[in-house]
């Protein structure tokens, strides 16, 4: 009986170790991050984009935490001074360092700071969306406020 036994965990044991393990991806679902601004959806966007928004942390700070990467759209036109969209997101805390990377048309990444960072949102305002990621950076560090990053994978 334990030969037996002792020789049925073995194959369990040799099969359980060829298995191959799935993991989800690292990107962040729509479920993650929700919007109660009128007029916002919030969607998925591709790893592609995932990757690109880590990307662009890093280059701020190389110990940043990317908390959410969505595709944020306004039903509507923007006004001229843009809207204050607020973004739930787990992660968040009031008082942390979070900025917000947009990604432009034209491939580049925009840095917002957000007016108000709360305990699970952030609030800032936008004159244009497409993806938006919300990064946390270490405490006492700085990113800037306004501008553009590079494109990413762009030589020339």
């Amino acid at each position: 009986m334990k030969k037996g036994l002792a020789l049925l965990l073995s194959v369990v044991m040799v099969l359980a170790m060829g298995m191959t393990a799935f993991a989800a991806s690292p990107g962040t679902t729509s479920k993650d991050v929700t919007s109660d601004t009128k007029g916002v959806t919030v969607t998925n966007v591709a790893q592609q984009t995932v990757t690109a928004a880590k990307n662009q942390a890093a280059g701020i700070n190389k110990n940043a935490d990317v908390l959410a990467v969505v595709d944020v759209k306004y039903a509507g036109t923007i006004p001229a001074g843009g809207v204050a969209i607020t973004l739930y997101a787990a992660g968040v805390k009031k008082g942390d360092n979070i900025v917000l990377l947009h990604q432009k048309a034209d491939g580049t990444w925009e840095q917002i700071k957000p007016s108000i960072v709360g305990d699970g949102y952030v609030t800032a305002v936008f004159t244009n969306l497409s993806p938006v990621a919300i990064v946390k950076l270490p405490a006492g560090s700085t990113a800037a406020t306004t501008g553009t990053s590079p494109k990413t994978g762009y030589w020339g």
